[in-house]
């Protein structure tokens, strides 16, 4: 086939691929209201998703229609975009969303659907395409507090725990302002325990909530009936809550605080019962990377009926300085292996959507250190993560994107910076 020839070719398929997207969007009667998935259904997953993700590609093929018309440019963007999605989360799709509160979620650092936000984000990830340099943010973890009751044995910022506060609510909202402009969809507000400053959370969820996902990072101290529901009709969106082992005992010992699991349980139950989409948090020790203490971990997740599971690996940092608790290869293979398993096998469909953000870190680089979300400490100090304890410059003093620009500049230590 000559050059002419395969470049006709290359250029009705492209074409082909355009047209069905066009008349798609046209044939959709509804693509313009949201999927109604059925009342009370948690996990979406079978013909339900199938008809969500339709929805959803559908609304993106319009978005990309939209802005670049009906071009080979199109046609590459959808191309890329897919790509990336494989590079990020494995080359076989997730049987399952989630369904709370109205939206649905694929992934914990993604904003709802249907949403402004989300919309946003699809946006940004186009801009990037089109100018891979651009210092824009796709979410940020922001610690409000150094107070905690807790002396987890993981605690990243153990050398300012139950200091002198320095963050002001003033000083919160400068950092939230920035952050927006820097190109944020979804904000994570941690701590020590952010349920501490349930009254700032109510303030900046009530001012910021209309044009974020705001979740909160929580051990669940604090976490009361009232405290919930004030914060879900303040418009938090979700809540992260650290759980670090199945057995109450366990964890209890590894928080160094008796009563924490009831805790964390307590404030989980009080959120589904406002159909709030939840997030367990488990540091993976190397004596939890096991297939038995995962799989029971899940189940609990499952008893809970929360939305998420997030795998972190313990990091050298904060309690844990100067400590040898890197995982090893083949903790890091087991990992791998329950998180494709627990995410595509269909036998597990009602259970929640795993995140191990080391899947994609070890073959696509780092999202955070300023690439696509950085961490604000309790002194305003900009670190490429909650472990990486290495200042780009103060989000009181600076503005975001030159702090951003910097960071990148020094990239991720332990992963690089992100190639997608």
């Amino acid at each position: 086939m000559s050059v002419n020839e395969q470049q006709e070719s290359t250029m009705v398929i492209e074409k082909s691929e355009l047209q069905q997207s066009v008349s798609d969007v046209i044939a959709d009667k509804v693509s313009t209201e949201p999927f109604r998935i059925p009342s009370g259904q948690h996990h979406v997953h079978g013909w339900n998703l199938f008809l969500l993700k339709r929805k959803f590609r559908l609304q993106f093929a319009k978005m990309v229609l939209q802005r670049y018309g009906f071009s080979r440019k199109a046609v590459a963007v959808i191309r890329n975009l897919k790509k990336k999605n494989i590079q990020i989360h494995g080359p076989t799709a997730f049987r399952k969303w989630v369904h709370a509160s109205g939206k649905n979620y694929f992934y914990l650092y993604a904003a709802g659907y249907p949403s402004a936000s989300l919309q946003r984000m699809m946006q940004q990830e186009m801009d990037r395409l089109d100018q891979p340099d651009t210092l824009q943010l796709r979410f940020a973890f922001l610690a409000i507090t150094k107070k905690c009751a807790l002396r987890c044995e993981h605690c990243f910022e153990w050398d300012n725990i139950n200091q002198k506060e320095v963050l002001s609510y003033a000083d919160l909202r400068n950092i939230v302002l920035k952050l927006i402009d820097a190109g944020i969809t979804q904000l994570h507000l941690s701590g020590g325990e952010p349920l501490l400053r349930v009254k700032e959370i109510v303030q900046l969820a009530k001012e910021f909530s209309s044009v974020l996902d705001i979740w909160v990072l929580t051990s669940g101290f604090n976490g009361t009936a009232e405290n919930i529901a004030l914060l879900k009709e303040s418009g938090v969106c979700g809540f992260a809550v650290s759980i670090d082992h199945y057995l109450p005992e366990e964890h209890d010992r590894f928080r160094k605080h008796s009563g924490s699991f009831e805790q964390a349980t307590q404030t989980i139950h009080f959120a589904r019962a406002l159909d709030m989409p939840v997030a367990l948090s488990v540091c993976t020790t190397r004596a939890f990377c096991t297939e038995e203490h995962l799989h029971n971990y899940l189940e609990l997740a499952r008893q809970l009926d929360v939305s998420f599971v997030q795998i972190l690996e313990p990091k050298a940092v904060g309690n844990y300085s100067g400590k040898d608790v890197l995982l090893q290869e083949h903790h890091i293979r087991q990992l791998e292996s329950f998180y494709l398993k627990y995410n595509r096998d269909v036998q597990y469909k009602n259970y929640p959507i795993i995140v191990y953000h080391g899947y994609y870190q070890r073959r696509s680089g780092c999202f955070t250190s300023g690439n696509r979300a950085l961490y604000i400490d309790t002194n305003g100090e900009a670190m490429s993560c909650p472990f990486c304890h290495c200042s780009s410059g103060n989000l009181l003093r600076e503005d975001a994107k030159t702090i951003i620009s910097r960071m990148r500049m020094k990239g991720c230590s332990s992963f690089g910076t992100s190639t997608i």
